[in-house]
């Protein structure tokens, strides 16, 4: 089973896109290989990039920018090196999902420094969108479908990023939003999975 978090129509066209990117990307793939640079070393210097953009406030706007880009640049390159290098393992993805939506815990909090967001708000959010996420993963582990979703990780960016330019405090409410909506699909996904392993159970009953 697949261990990601995207449902079965996107996980197709996921396949098509980083099948476009990894031939895109290989040349810059082949030299970092040459180089003896692995998917986790480009892992590890995204999440490096996502601390460093942290730090900066409304001040550096586009200094954070500017790292949370590279962030997001090196977050699109781990996968391709790993699968030219023959390394992508069901570890590898964990670490990259993991690494993935590090920003959305992240920011968040650090929103309630530079920009005075709402501390429970941004608690609320995080583990409610890490939550669906790790739903999302355990759900395809399993072959259970999942719905498609609404995905807000480069969205909440974008609108941090213009929350810092601006010196408002933009992303509380975005926050509060998706809240609800991610409150709704954590349920639909528990229901889900309860409606599954009942009728599993059943069936080794009948068996």
């Amino acid at each position: 089973m697949a261990l990601d978090y995207y449902n079965t129509i996107e996980r197709s066209k996921q396949r098509l896109f980083a099948s476009t990117r990894d031939r895109f990307l290989a040349p810059l793939v082949k030299r970092l290989e040459q180089l003896g640079v692995s998917a986790n070393m480009i892992t590890l210097a995204s999440v490096l990039s996502l601390l460093i953009a942290a730090i900066f406030g409304p001040e550096q706007a586009y200094i954070a920018a500017l790292f949370i880009a590279i962030y997001c640049l090196l977050d699109g390159l781990d996968g391709p090196l790993a699968r030219a290098t023959g390394r992508d393992c069901d570890g590898g993805a964990l670490i990259e999902i993991a690494a993935d939506q590090l920003g959305v815990i992240l920011l968040p909090a650090v929103a309630i420094i530079h920009l005075g967001a709402d501390g429970f708000t941004a608690v609320l959010f995080s583990n409610f969108y890490v939550g669906f996420i790790v739903l999302a993963v355990f759900c395809n582990s399993k072959g259970i479908a999942i719905p498609h979703y609404i995905r807000v990780k480069y969205p909440f960016y974008l609108v941090y990023l213009l929350s810092l330019y601006h010196a408002k405090d933009w992303v509380s409410l975005f926050m509060a939003i998706f809240i609800v909506y991610y409150a709704v699909m954590i349920w639909w996904s528990l229901v889900r999975v309860y409606a599954v392993y009942q009728q599993q159970k059943r069936a080794n009953l009948r068996g």
